[in-house]
Order: C-alpha cells, then sequence, then structure tokens
C-alpha cells in the first residue's frame, strides 16, 4: 500500500501543490478574519475533492486495469484512497486542539473528543462516496460527488436551524462520561468505516478489468 500512496503523490504531485497553496491561504484568512473554525472543515471536506480528481486519473489512465495484473489487493488499493482523508484529517484534529486551547472557552475533554471526531468524519465521507465512484467511473462519479456536497450542505444547513435539538442532544450527553461518548463515537466511525471500505471492495471485486 506504500507503493500506492507514493503513486498517489506523484500523479496528485501539481494538484498537491495547489492544494497546499490554497489551505495556506485560508488558514491565513481564517486567522486574519478569526474564523477559525472554517479550517477543520476545510481539511474535512478537502479530501472528497483530492479523492475525486485521483480517480479521475486512474480512470482516463486505465490504472486499475493495469493494477490488478499485479499481486495487489483491491483492500490496499481502496485504503490507499482514503490516504487523503486520514492525512487532512490529522491535520483537522490538530488545527481543532490549537484552536480551541488557545481559545480557552471549551473544556479538555470536549476539545479531544472533537479532534477525535475530526479525522473519523474526514475518513468516513471519503468513504461513503468511493464505492459510488469506482462504481460509476469518472464522468458519473462527478454527479455523485457533486450531490453528496449538496446533500451535507443541506444537512449543515437543517442542524444549523435546529439548535435547540442539538443542546437537547448535548444535554443528554452530558449524564454520560465523556470517556464513553469517545470509544462510542469511535467504535461507531470503525464500522461505517468498514462498511464503505467493504463495499468499494465489492465494486472492484465485479468490476471486469
Amino acid at each position: 500500500m506504500t507503493a500506492l500512496i507514493i503513486k498517489e503523490f506523484k500523479t496528485l504531485r501539481t494538484t498537491l501543490i495547489l492544494v497546499m497553496g490554497l489551505s495556506i491561504a485560508i488558514a491565513g484568512y481564517c486567522i486574519y478574519e478569526k474564523t477559525y473554525f472554517i479550517i477543520p472543515i476545510f481539511c474535512v471536506f478537502m479530501p472528497m475533492i483530492i479523492l475525486g480528481i485521483s480517480l479521475g486519473y486512474d480512470f482516463k489512465s486505465d490504472f486499475q486495469q493495469f493494477l490488478f495484473t499485479m499481486p495487489i489487493s483491491k483492500g490496499s488499493y481502496v485504503l490507499s484512497k482514503l490516504f487523503y482523508g486520514f492525512a487532512f484529517g490529522l491535520l483537522g484534529a490538530g488545527a481543532v486542539l490549537i484552536i480551541f486551547m488557545h481559545q480557552g472557552d471549551v473544556a479538555t475533554k470536549y476539545i479531544v473528543f472533537l479532534a477525535i471526531l475530526t479525522p473519523i468524519v474526514s475518513i468516513f465521507l471519503s468513504s461513503i462516496q468511493l464505492p459510488f465512484l469506482l462504481k460509476f467511473g469518472g464522468e458519473k462519479g462527478r454527479i455523485i460527488m457533486t450531490m453528496n456536497f449538496l446533500l451535507i450542505f443541506a444537512i449543515s444547513g437543517i442542524i444549523k436551524e435546529k439548535t435547540e435539538f442539538l443542546e437537547n442532544i448535548a444535554k443528554q450527553l452530558s449524564q454520560y462520561s465523556i470517556t464513553v461518548i469517545i470509544i462510542a463515537t469511535m467504535l461507531i466511525g470503525i464500522i461505517l468505516i468498514w462498511i464503505t471500505v467493504m463495499a468499494s471492495i465489492k465494486v472492484l471485486k465485479c468490476k471486469e478489468f
């Protein structure tokens, strides 16, 4: 799988340089405007875009057809595509720790929870669109990716309006130990990611190369 990740860096070298420049610019803007919360959100959503670009290159070059003539498992290929979600998730977790620790108005246990939640969400959002992109290819995959973004923004808008509902959930969760909540969140996240990874592997097994 290491070789596949190195291949990703070489293939998307120009794209990743642009992403790095964009990330620095957005981080600088957020720090200047003191809208720090945008940084971890950016780290969560950016891997979805990079994943679509990466698979687009693979489809155009018939890389999958070439790859699976070698002794490389489909699972390794799928996991390599989630590397960006993992990497940006760690950056987002670091941003959460730095931002909230600096502000000092959030309890440490909740900061740790948000830091753990960030990479889980980042990986999951990439993994949930991966089987669709693998199934339908570049053109239809981009349509599905756009629909995913619209769905996520719609859900975000609904959540924003339902502040009372979220406050009630927060009150309910506050009755439990933060350690239990963190462990439960991690387990649920791992299970959901595992399901989507298995779905992606199944799609690849059903495809003819």
